[in-house]
């Protein structure tokens, strides 16, 4: 595989890489369609739009900060290959909360959804063990341990909602130390970095992790494809809300939430509880965290590494 221009964008670069592979993978021919298409769509390396994150994007600039003798190809199929984990991981996850919607199910059915999943897995591991000069029982050694951690904190995540008792903000955050968190982590210990031993990268990816789901969570609560208000998960917006209604309007929140459960057409009554959790103030609240704690990633980055301004200045365009 050659790319010759190494001037192009980086986003250009990976698509580039990913398109190249597909042509000699084994994957079959409709699942690398369905692909390519679901990597154009919002958040993805194929989508037009110029401003947005897309986890191979930070991938390659993280490891640009923390390896610079991994080879520039090598670097950008690394990162292709995270693109195709987080998709695969980002299937199950569709699947778990029923979030697929209109468009994406005239892709595929649920059940090529799974099997699409395992095929991605697959490869996204081929293409992490081809693109790295380490011990590959060291590589498949990481990502097992931040997956299954990952694993373990979505499990649990099934069962968060504002039904289960003690649900609290800092049951929220643990969550996310297992479920987002890890992800941030795997990116940093493929370059040879034990998170776990330093604490500088730990933080940042505490940081990043936290700030990304809280406003996961706050689009989700406004998204007409998302189940979040409908299943009830006890997301950062939600646990707010709740205890707005709590306090100031005798649990109007909880009891609209549960009569929804009895009515069959209920988006009109969506919609009103959207804007009540807007109006209790705890959109603004989770905005306002998020921010900070993205403000204190980049201020560790600056910090810490006063000599890598590029890669710096790339990765807090991503995360901010």
């Amino acid at each position: 595989m050659v790319i010759n221009s190494r001037e192009l964008e980086i986003q250009t670069e990976i698509q580039l890489f990913i398109e190249e592979y597909f042509k000699t993978s084994n994957l079959h021919i409709e699942m690398k369609k369905i692909v390519l298409k679901l990597l154009s769509l919002e958040g993805k390396i194929f989508n037009t739009s110029n401003s947005h994150f897309t986890w191979s994007e930070f991938y390659f600039y993280v490891s640009s900060l923390l390896d610079k003798k991994i080879p520039y190809l090598k670097r950008v199929g690394q990162a292709a290959a995270f693109e195709l984990l987080i998709l695969s991981t980002d299937l199950i996850d569709d699947l778990i909360d029923d979030d697929f919607n209109k468009e994406t199910l005239s892709y595929f059915t649920k059940a090529q959804a799974v099997l699409l999943s395992n095929a991605l897995l697959i490869e996204s591991l081929n293409l992490l063990v081809k693109n790295t000069k380490r011990n590959p029982n060291k590589i498949l050694s990481i990502i097992n341990a931040n997956l299954i951690n990952a694993s373990n904190g979505q499990w649990d995540d099934i069962y968060f909602n504002v039904d289960k008792p003690g649900t609290s903000e800092k049951l929220y955050f643990q969550l996310i130390q297992q479920k987002s968190n890890s992800l941030i982590k795997l990116i940093f210990e493929l370059n040879n970095y034990n998170v776990e031993k330093n604490s500088v990268l730990k933080e940042i990816s505490m940081y990043i992790g936290y700030a990304g789901q809280i406003r996961n969570d706050v689009q989700d609560v406004f998204s007409n494809i998302k189940s979040d208000l409908k299943n009830k998960k006890a997301t950062l917006p939600l646990i707010k809300a709740l205890e707005y209604s709590q306090q100031n309007d005798n649990n109007y929140l909880i009891k609209q939430l549960y009569v929804m459960d009895e009515n069959n057409d209920n988006s009109h009554s969506f919609n009103e509880l959207k804007t009540y959790i807007s109006k209790t103030g705890a959109i603004d609240y989770c905005l306002i965290l998020s921010k900070l704690y993205i403000n204190k990633a980049k201020d560790l980055l600056l910090k810490h590494y006063p000599n890598s301004s590029i890669e710096i200045d790339k990765i807090i365009k991503l995360i901010d």
